[in-house]
């Protein structure tokens, strides 16, 4: 068994036999997805105190996430205790074309990618008020950059608003996302302006002090 999970693991690059002592050794694979965690954790780390101050402006729930294998990786989850219970946690891997946090990156990549998204990825229907065609998820994103902010209106999760906003990092890519998520009573739509400057104001400040850095290390 051991052996069979070597070779799988040696097809895919995460090690290599060495053909002079016949040893298994880390492949290269292997220490760039090390160097990948590292990144995401220094990342955590940063931009937590900037969550933490928006988790207590708005009362909501602030979650960070990255873009991998055309998902939202949530890599960071600050839950207030007033609000209601998300079924949201750290490691969770979420739909890009029905969540804030998905939409937010998505809208700022170069088109080719988003085309490449959508075509390997699918649109899967969560429930009714999905976006669950291309047109209209191009329309969506359209809307995402002209706002400056992506909005989940119950799209993902019935009764549950998010709305979200990118960190961009080197030639204005988008590296990871912010947002604020709460039950629809907490999250009313004329709160919407109030609630995505707040959002916008903290993308700005984490940007200038910890995405830089982070990604210049």
């Amino acid at each position: 068994s051991v052996h069979y999970l070597l070779v799988a693991l040696e097809r895919f690059g995460y090690v290599h036999r060495s053909e002079r002592t016949g040893r298994y050794m880390l492949g290269a694979k292997l220490f760039s997805m090390a160097n990948s965690a590292v990144g995401n954790l220094s990342l955590r780390q940063r931009t937590a105190p900037y969550l933490s101050g928006l988790r207590m402006r708005t009362r909501l729930t602030v979650h960070l996430a990255i873009l991998d294998q055309n998902e939202a990786v949530l890599i960071d989850r600050q839950e207030t205790s007033r609000g209601a219970h998300l079924a949201s946690w750290v490691g969770k891997r979420m739909d890009l074309h029905c969540t804030a946090i998905g939409k937010a990156i998505l809208a700022f990549l170069p088109e080719a990618e988003i085309e490449t998204i959508i075509r390997k990825h699918g649109l899967a229907r969560h429930n009714d008020n999905t976006v669950s065609t291309s047109r209209h998820l191009r329309e969506e994103l359209d809307r995402v950059v002209k706002n400056g902010y992506a909005f989940d209106n119950e799209e993902d999760e019935l009764g549950v608003r998010c709305l979200g906003v990118p960190l961009f990092g080197p030639e204005n890519r988008p590296i990871a996302a912010i947002s604020i998520a709460g039950a629809t009573s907490e999250i009313s739509i004329e709160d919407i302006p109030r609630l995505s400057n707040e959002l916008r104001q903290t993308a700005i400040a984490i940007g200038r002090s910890v995405v830089e850095s982070t990604t210049a290390v």
